[in-house]
């Protein structure tokens, strides 16, 4: 009878592997991340998308490249 209790109390496999034992952990996990690549994006890596033909062969035409910001500081 016990066992049949525990088996309800805990999670499933798939709620486990996505958001945790501790929910309130994994939302704060997922804010800290988006602060962290938004601020990645926009201070330290800019995507500059190459037009044209004339950085042929080095880079390809419509590839996308990211110059490091921190680098010019």
């Amino acid at each position: 009878m016990s066992n049949e209790v525990e088996d309800l109390r805990q999670p499933g496999l798939v709620r486990r592997v996505l958001i945790g034992r501790k929910p309130s952990r994994t939302l704060a996990r997922i804010v800290v991340w988006l602060i962290l690549i938004v601020v990645i994006r926009t201070w330290v890596l800019l995507p500059i998308r190459v037009e044209g033909v004339s950085m042929l062969p080095t880079y390809r035409e419509d590839g996308i490249n990211f110059v490091n910001c921190l680098a010019y500081t």
